[in-house]
């Protein structure tokens, strides 16, 4: 087995320090015959992810209890990719949904205008 530098460095944003602090971290790549090239795998980073372990975990906390813009705008980060995050970690601890759509039930107008959430039978 061989070892191979890295082509490019891994870097993502970081908001641990209560500012913006960018992570450049070089990862080994090793070039096994019977593999194929496997990057080194890093504890605190999940594989392919842009963020952090530890941030995405924020990221689910907040979004727990505030809109994802809200949480976006408070981290720095896109809206896609809280958006994903919360998605991903609601898919992990709930499961993957059983119904294919939504059930709605039908209001009327007049009603929540008035403030009655009472369902149209």
């Amino acid at each position: 087995m061989a070892w191979v530098p890295a082509q490019s460095a891994h870097d993502g944003c970081c908001h641990e320090f209560d500012a913006a602090t960018w992570l450049i971290v070089p990862r080994i790549r090793v070039a096994c015959p019977g593999c194929g090239p496997k990057l080194e795998a890093l504890s605190w980073l999940a594989p392919y992810a842009r963020v952090t372990r530890r941030l995405a975990e924020q990221v689910a906390r907040l979004c727990a209890v505030l809109p994802i813009n809200h949480v976006a705008a408070f981290l720095g980060v896109g809206w896609e990719t809280v958006k994903a995050i919360d998605a991903s970690h609601l898919e992990a601890t709930l499961g993957q949904s059983t119904s294919p759509t939504c059930a709605c039930l039908p209001w009327t107008s007049s009603r929540s205008r008035r403030g009655i959430a009472t369902p149209r039978t």
